[in-house]
């Protein structure tokens, strides 16, 4: 879902009308669940507006001098929740998109697992597999990073290797940097692939990606991770496979 900037615009409008366009937003954010597509716990919401909407029953919105403060506080709020969406349009989840990731006790006990969520992502398994056919695959150790990685990707891709049926071809050069070549001001610049430019580039298609110490997967343009993932768009890409 993408959310206008420009609804909670306007030319300086009064606190009382500030407020009833922060009331209509905060239905929008409630009935279209757009938080939760952006990764949030639904219960943040409430948590983050506190009493502000509650209480402002007993206040007339009508009088300016009516506690305007409180008025401008929440609907401060809404914009500033609107805007960590905005930030992350483009991205959802690994645990609402995964299958059986909410669910699964191995999951919930698990840390450094970003290369099982990426392979899950990626190859459409659901999560409890995927950690086993990395831990087999790339000897990977409950709560410990994958070490390695690229180098097997790049070999299960060179011999024909396939992931939950989907195959694997290698984008980037042998685990490197991806560098590409600009021209500023009449000046051939080489520049690194960071996850901005990567999805301008490919916009469609399912990729497994991996930047300094972290990996995580874009599918048709949509970055599935965490949520440092969907904000960092400027990261440096040091490895790219093709998945499907």
């Amino acid at each position: 879902m993408t959310v206008s900037k420009t609804v909670v615009g306007g030319s300086n409008p009064s606190w009382p009308a500030k407020y009833q366009s922060g009331v209509k937003v905060a239905a929008l954010v409630l009935e279209t669940n757009v938080l939760g597509t952006c990764g949030f716990d639904s219960h943040l919401w409430y948590i983050f507006l506190g009493s502000s909407a509650v209480e402002h029953s007993a206040v007339n919105r009508a009088v300016p001098g009516s506690n305007p403060g409180r008025g401008a506080t929440f609907f401060g709020k809404v914009k500033y929740l609107l805007y960590i969406c905005i930030m992350t349009t483009g991205y959802i989840s690994s645990t609402e998109f995964i299958k059986g990731a909410k669910e699964s006790a191995l999951a919930k006990s698990e840390s450094g697992d970003c290369v099982v969520r990426a392979i899950a992502s990626a190859a459409e398994m659901d999560y409890d597999s995927a950690h086993q056919f990395v831990k087999q695959k790339f000897k990977r150790q409950n709560r410990k990073g994958t070490f390695g990685f690229g180098v097997t990707m790049n070999l299960m891709s060179k011999n024909g290797e396939k992931i939950n049926g989907k195959s694997v071809e290698i984008i980037s050069e042998e685990y490197s940097t991806m560098l590409y070549y600009v021209v500023v001001k009449g000046v051939k610049t080489l520049r690194s692939t960071t996850t901005g430019s990567f999805i301008k580039k490919y916009p469609k298609g399912t990729y497994v990606v991996v930047v300094r110490g972290h990996a995580f997967t874009i599918k048709d343009g949509v970055v599935i991770g965490n949520i440092e993932d969907g904000k960092k768009m400027k990261k440096y890409i040091n490895g790219v496979w093709k998945i499907g």
